[in-house]
């Protein structure tokens, strides 16, 4: 009797000293991968956020694989691994969604609309923010209120639905406490619907906005948005000596925050903008990036 306590004795500490564990493995994952992600080296931080999901799907609770998934997704989509990304949500996400709370339904979605976006799957992009939205809502998530609305307008544009791009923006600027930076994506969103139209100069006005509300304040990822619309817009006026001073200032940020994909962007319109300077061994020097 005596013997048989003593042994589930030492199965308990024993569960209770490996549940500490694995507890203590996945907070320096995540410490470790949260230094790295905030110094923009998503290669080193991708596979400590792997293995922090591994270990939170076993031994941990839903906080712990919440926190491990949303930082996988981001440090991906951030790497310009928009595709892995999708994967991994497609395959986890449908196992855990009972499980998650609406704030951490909200914010995944979010994530997983705006990826879709970046792949040209847009009436899935469109669907998936709005359920991101509706959770949004009913989770009173303020630090993502307006987000997927003003988002959903980009692939709403791709589509060519400019009236329902504009319904969107509208209804996200009504948004409680809207931020710098979801002001600035709403500014950034109402320049491209008239972009698109090839009516530049009229939405100007709202690409400055959006450029004088990040240039000191903003996110250097929504920075980076608007130099490298900013580029876009000059070179259509054939202003290519002040497209040229975004795009520089663009490209040095894109490599500072290791933006991969506008960094290929930027290089592309410097190597364009050398050839109408007629700087062609620096428009070759961009090509050959």
């Amino acid at each position: 009797m005596r013997a048989t306590l003593f042994i589930s004795i030492l199965l308990i500490n024993n569960t209770v000293l490996n549940a500490q564990t694995w507890q203590d493995r996945y907070q320096q994952l995540v410490d470790k991968g949260d230094e790295l992600y905030f110094e923009y080296k998503y290669d080193e931080a991708v596979p400590l956020f792997e293995e922090a999901y591994s270990i939170s799907t076993e031994y941990l609770s839903m906080d712990e694989v919440y926190y491990a998934t949303i930082s996988l997704i981001l440090t991906l989509k951030n790497n310009g691994s928009s595709i892995t990304a999708r994967d991994f949500i497609n395959d986890s996400y449908p196992i855990y969604k009972d499980q998650f709370d609406d704030r951490q339904k909200g914010r995944i979605l979010y994530q997983y609309g705006t990826i879709l976006h970046l792949l040209s799957e847009f009436e899935e992009s469109i669907n998936i923010l709005s359920e991101a939205d509706r959770y949004i809502n009913l989770a009173n998530d303020k630090g993502y209120f307006g987000y997927p609305l003003a988002y959903s307008a980009q692939p709403l544009v791709n589509l060519g639905r400019y009236d329902e791009a504009l319904e969107k923006l509208e209804e996200a600027s009504k948004s409680v406490d809207t931020s710098v930076d979801l002001s600035a994506l709403i500014n950034i969103n109402y320049y491209l619907i008239y972009s698109y139209q090839n009516q530049q100069n009229a939405g100007f006005e709202y690409l400055m906005n959006a450029y004088d509300l990040v240039r000191d304040n903003g996110s250097p990822s929504r920075y980076l948005n608007v130099l490298v619309q900013l580029t876009y817009h000059h070179s259509l006026q054939n202003s290519y000596r002040e497209s040229l001073s975004y795009a520089i200032e663009g490209l040095e940020l894109a490599e500072k925050i290791n933006s991969k994909k506008q960094a290929a962007n930027l290089h592309d319109l410097l190597g364009r903008i050398y050839i109408q300077l007629g700087e062609y061994e620096l428009s070759l020097d961009h090509y050959n990036q």
